[in-house]
């Protein structure tokens, strides 16, 4: 739980500085090396510190790291008093952090709704809640969600219907932030190659897999397809954009 800060932290200049949650693996520690690598300065967080140590090796600027559990409201409270104690303000935030579940309808229990819900809502809402405290007037927060939420599939339930719930978290918290001039956007990719969609295509067997990856007319996406768009609605060209899902999945939404 000890804050591990990145060397030569300097506030007085003028480069953004990110939060990225769920920075430890997947598409979270994609945008972290890309944003790095366009002069971001950086706090990345995640449930494995050592996981973010490997991420930051690959950082072209050595980010601030934090080991932190983001579904437990007091962690992630305390977590900001820290950031806070180090005087150090926000100019956008990433909510990447999530986590995918197959079973069929008949199986699902009340647990997986909540489980599901914990990990892809509170999330996004317990950062989004105590950092907005942090964030520089026209800052912008973008939450990563799934295609799955526009047109879903069989045995997700628990998934797409917390996905759905952070819409509304999008478009409330988009309307509460605007007189800072916060804008508040969530990303809907399809399905992108990471360690996670491995996981998921070998759990669903050859023929579901294949189905999978026909479903998307461009076949399946790539980090840096995803990370172009999330450059731009952390930067200040997307100044004008607020309360939006966008989609970006290949035609898997249209097909």
């Amino acid at each position: 739980m000890e804050i591990q800060q990145r060397k030569g932290f300097n506030m007085e200049k003028n480069n953004k500085t990110i939060l990225i949650t769920g920075a430890s693996s997947g598409i979270g520690a994609s945008f972290a090396k890309y944003l790095s690598s366009q002069g971001y300065k950086l706090i990345i967080c995640g449930r494995d510190l050592e996981k973010l140590k490997n991420v930051n090796k690959d950082l072209k600027i050595e980010a601030t790291l934090k080991s932190l559990d983001l579904k437990d409201s007091s962690q992630v409270k305390n977590f900001f008093l820290e950031i806070k104690k180090l005087e150090i303000n926000l100019d956008g935030i990433v909510c990447s952090a999530g986590a995918h579940q197959v079973k069929p309808l008949r199986l699902t229990k009340d647990e997986d709704y909540l489980e599901m819900f914990k990990s892809n809502f509170l999330t996004s809402s317990n950062i989004i809640s105590n950092f907005q405290k942090i964030l520089n007037e026209g800052s912008s927060i973008v939450l990563i969600s799934s295609a799955a939420a526009k047109r879903s599939a069989a045995a997700v339930s628990a998934y797409a219907a917390a996905k759905l719930a952070l819409l509304g978290l999008v478009r409330s918290s988009a309307l509460e932030l605007a007189a800072k001039k916060i804008r508040v956007n969530m990303i809907s990719p399809g399905v992108v190659e990471t360690e996670m969609t491995k996981i998921f295509l070998s759990s669903i067997g050859d023929e579901a897999a294949e189905s999978v990856r026909l479903r998307h007319p461009l076949g399946l996406g790539r980090d840096e397809d995803i990370c172009g768009l999330l450059e731009f609605l952390i930067s200040s060209k997307s100044s004008w954009i607020t309360g939006q899902e966008i989609v970006i999945d290949g035609g898997f939404s249209i097909n």
